[in-house]
């Protein structure tokens, strides 16, 4: 899967590996799903269930990431509640909306 979330090529991993002080939700997101792009996480099937995600540390390494649960069997995840893996998933899942699924504004 291409991934089309971009990082502005200014941003280096070193911008985006700490959180900013009074960094909000949604900045989190963002930061953590650049910082994957950054690293070279790959996403593989769809984002709007399960998908599977690329450890950017072992190649032969991949997390399972319930896009629905906001949940990711890394390690990341278990610490702290989010991670990269989730954070890009969540951004495609924004980026690139399930066709099936009802329009929310559908009369």
């Amino acid at each position: 899967m291409q991934t089309t979330f971009d990082v502005p090529g200014h941003i280096t991993l070193q911008m985006v590996s700490r959180p900013l002080p009074g960094e909000t939700p949604e900045q989190r997101v963002i930061r953590l799903a650049m910082k994957a792009v950054i690293e070279g996480v790959t996403l593989i099937g769809s984002v709007q269930r399960r998908c599977f995600a690329t450890s950017s540390r072992d190649n032969c390494l991949t997390y399972t990431v319930n896009v629905p649960e906001a949940t990711c069997t890394c390690e990341g995840f278990a610490h702290s509640g989010m991670c990269k893996h989730l954070a890009l998933a969540l951004v495609e899942r924004v980026l690139n909306p399930d066709p099936a699924a009802p329009a929310a504004n559908a009369a």
